[in-house]
């Protein structure tokens, strides 16, 4: 005749209780890490967009001022005393100083990336 026969052994003790309650409030925090950087790549996200509309803006600008002076240059030959020229110049020349500027503050303000 045969017998089989099955022994359980469950053991539960205080420990078992506080590292489940370690291990889920270790989950939680990953959690909360998983709900930030899902939050920071969404801003990252928009950061980025916004630099390329900046940065097109800018380019936009640039070939705007360029294109207006050249206009300008072309339909007032001439036409201008040296006097006024002068002052259109001097505009021109504060503009591209302050395109300059921005641009210098921004590549000052841009972190390098690191060699590899």
């Amino acid at each position: 005749m045969k017998i089989d026969v099955q022994v359980d052994v469950y053991s539960h003790s205080l420990l078992d209780y506080e590292l489940e309650e370690k291990l889920d409030s270790i989950l939680d925090v990953l959690k909360a890490i998983q709900r930030k950087e899902v939050i920071m790549m969404a801003s990252l996200d928009d950061l980025v967009g916004k630099v390329a509309e900046q940065t097109t803006v800018e380019q936009g600008l640039i070939v705007l001022t360029r294109d207006i002076k050249k206009a300008l240059d072309e339909a007032l030959s001439g036409v201008l005393t040296p006097a006024q020229q002068a002052k259109v110049d001097a505009v021109f020349n504060k503009v591209q100083s302050n395109m300059d500027a921005v641009s210098k503050a921004v590549l000052d303000n841009t972190p390098q990336a690191s060699p590899v």
